[in-house]
């Protein structure tokens, strides 16, 4: 069966994006789609373009060409902070909490534009180890504890599609399941669809509906989750 037999309404649409640093182009016409409630990962060696294609996509680089639509609506050239509120979010790779602030106060920061009665109290039960570090900083958090702090940040701006940049680098294996069941309840409980940039095949294997591949600024094949198992794939297109 193919793999796009079951796929939900588009919620984010990619099309002929190119891109990247200055003079220096990065992306080759991209093509993506992400359906409402879905999880699409996206695999590669590095060097081909993963994050360039995320921070394309949240507005932190410009596109030289090509579009992005979401829910419909072009948002090719909106700034980041634009396209927060519009529902995206972004968690980047290296978390980029605020390190000199306690775990409570990056909390509160993230919700200050959020209405939600209680957000903070909702936050604090869908990442119930955050709890006991509220007066601690986020500088001195380990690295496990700073990625549940960021996934929590950007549940605060309430989003419908989020943007996963290499969320297990450098995190235990325990934190890295607790990563895991979170996102995979996200999506279930609040309807949340995600674009993952990932290594870690186990990881990206269990949450995702479909796998992209990247090489060279190009998506090279598209993969079900149980494909990314078969040796002879994984090293002819990730080289993992």
């Amino acid at each position: 069966m193919s793999i796009l037999a079951n796929r939900q309404p588009e919620l984010l649409k990619v099309s002929n994006l190119t891109g990247g640093y200055g003079k220096i182009p990065i992306l080759f016409g991209i093509d993506l789609s992400v359906g409402e409630n879905e999880f699409v990962g996206i695999l590669g060696h590095n060097g081909m373009g993963k994050t360039t294609l995320l921070r394309t996509m949240m507005g932190h680089l410009r596109a030289t060409g090509g579009a992005v639509a979401y829910q419909g609506q072009d948002i090719t050239g909106w700034k980041p902070e634009r396209c927060a509120r519009a529902g995206i979010g972004y968690v980047p790779q290296g978390r980029q909490i605020f390190p000199a602030l306690s775990v409570l106060e990056n909390l509160q920061i993230a919700a200050v534009n959020n209405a939600e009665e209680g957000l903070i109290d909702r936050l604090l039960e869908d990442f119930p180890r955050l709890k006991p570090l509220l007066d601690r900083r986020g500088g001195v958090l380990s690295g496990g504890e700073q990625q549940l702090l960021a996934l929590a940040r950007c549940l605060a701006a309430s989003p419908k599609l989020i943007l996963l940049d290499e969320p297990t680098e450098g995190i235990q294996p325990s934190i890295i399941e607790v990563i895991q069941e979170r996102l995979t309840h996200f999506k279930t409980a609040y309807g949340i669809s995600f674009v993952l940039v990932e290594q870690n095949l186990e990881f990206i294997r269990g949450l995702s509906d479909r796998v992209m591949v990247m090489q060279k600024g190009q998506i090279a094949q598209e993969l079900s989750p149980e494909a990314i198992a078969e040796p002879n794939l994984i090293e002819e297109f990730a080289g993992l």
